[in-house]
């Protein structure tokens, strides 16, 4: 927060309120002290109504169709094979990887593509698996100077007594998360909204307990790991092979465009320079080992980038919503082409967002479940 002015930012109390650009606090989904998932903020409330059904260590293979309408879904579970038959309706939620395989599996998808794995063609639809985004990421990390509370946090004795502190008294050291803050800034000048997003954090991806002799610890190290939030690259989930049980191929093409190459090495000079030209860190960064000191060139920087490349976990896009050949679903997240069968899941966002997915998915399946329930929409927000 320290370094924002010395940046060209300001402080931004509320990156959802509106205006995103700037230095602020992260927001987390907390409910009493505890990570409030959709399982426990949704499924577990409804299933103490006593009229859903909850199946786990299970796997779909196939969507079951009477003609061209959905009427059930076929599943694996402990090696024996299932039907669930559906009275009105088969929602798929398997998210971005899952649900195009599914649907391929079920012979809706490019047609081309169904009969080289020897899959019977129900449907053409050519936009099934494609138009996958994904936001790429890159972490940069310095070894601190002197010891973070949140490596000693980790030593094994200490980490007993802080779990035991979270778990009875929700307080302390197991309950807070150790990247804090957040920026949204621009690649270039002239963009319509922030493309790269910053999470600063201790620890370093490597973070794991310790305890001398026993197990050594990781590196004690603070950093930035940013995101690029609105990239050009599209990929795709195709199948291998028609096994049900087979993992789906995903390519997601990061950093095929010179916007999306030039994007990611601008958003790793700035968190060099914001760690190593102001005065918030001095003191508390010492040797930079994310990228290499010798790293400095834009050749350099880029080749690394492409070498050491990783996602942040938000794929989307490959049942894209819309009214075009290739949309998957249409505005009610009905599949195209089919009846009785609905994908409502972040597959079908058309183009990234510029955050993570959580709160945007659930919007979706809010928005989907009053569809479902025949609900009246609500009138537009002035935003």
């Amino acid at each position: 927060m320290a370094s924002a002015s010395k940046l060209g930012y300001r402080a931004n109390d509320d990156y959802n309120a509106g205006e995103q650009e700037g230095f602020g606090r992260l927001q987390h989904t907390i409910g009493n002290g505890r990570r409030s998932s959709a399982a426990v903020a949704y499924l577990r409330p409804a299933m103490r109504r006593g009229n859903v059904t909850l199946v786990t260590r299970a796997h779909a293979t196939a969507i079951r169709f009477d003609r061209m309408r959905a009427v059930g879904v076929a599943y694996v579970q402990d090696g024996k094979a299932h039907d669930v038959l559906a009275e009105r309706e088969v929602i798929l939620a398997g998210g971005a990887y899952n649900s195009p395989q599914l649907l391929m599996l079920s012979g809706i998808g490019p047609a081309d593509a169904l009969r080289r794995v020897g899959i019977a063609v129900r449907l053409d639809l050519p936009g099934v698996g494609q138009n996958l985004w994904n936001h790429p990421s890159m972490p940069t990390q310095w070894l601190r100077a002197t010891e973070g509370s949140f490596h000693r946090g980790l030593r094994l004795d200490r980490l007993a007594l802080h779990l035991a502190e979270a778990y009875f008294r929700r307080t302390g050291f197991a309950t807070r998360v150790p990247a804090i803050g957040t920026a949204f800034t621009n690649s270039e000048t002239g963009l319509e909204a922030p493309d790269l997003q910053y999470f600063c954090g201790v620890g370093g991806i490597r973070a794991r307990e310790w305890f001398p002799v026993i197990r050594p610890p990781q590196p004690d190290v603070l950093g930035l790991t940013y995101c690029h939030l609105r990239p050009q690259s599209r990929g795709e989930v195709t199948l291998g092979t028609a096994d049900p049980l087979a993992s789906p191929r995903i390519l997601n093409n990061f950093l095929s465009t010179d916007y999306d190459r030039r994007a990611m090495r601008e958003g790793m000079k700035f968190a060099i320079r914001a760690v190593e030209e102001t005065k918030a860190f001095s003191g508390l960064a010492k040797r930079r080992i994310l990228p290499a000191p010798e790293i400095k060139t834009d050749a350099e920087i880029d080749a690394y980038i492409r070498a050491n490349t990783i996602q942040i976990h938000h794929p989307a896009g490959t049942c894209r919503i819309g009214d075009d050949p290739m949309a998957v679903v249409d505005h009610e997240f009905r599949v195209r082409g089919v009846e009785g069968l609905r994908v409502i899941d972040a597959s079908i966002m058309p183009d990234p967002i510029g955050g993570n997915l959580n709160a945007p998915v659930i919007m979706i399946a809010e928005k989907a479940s009053d569809i479902l329930r025949g609900r009246t929409p609500l009138p537009p927000a002035d935003i």
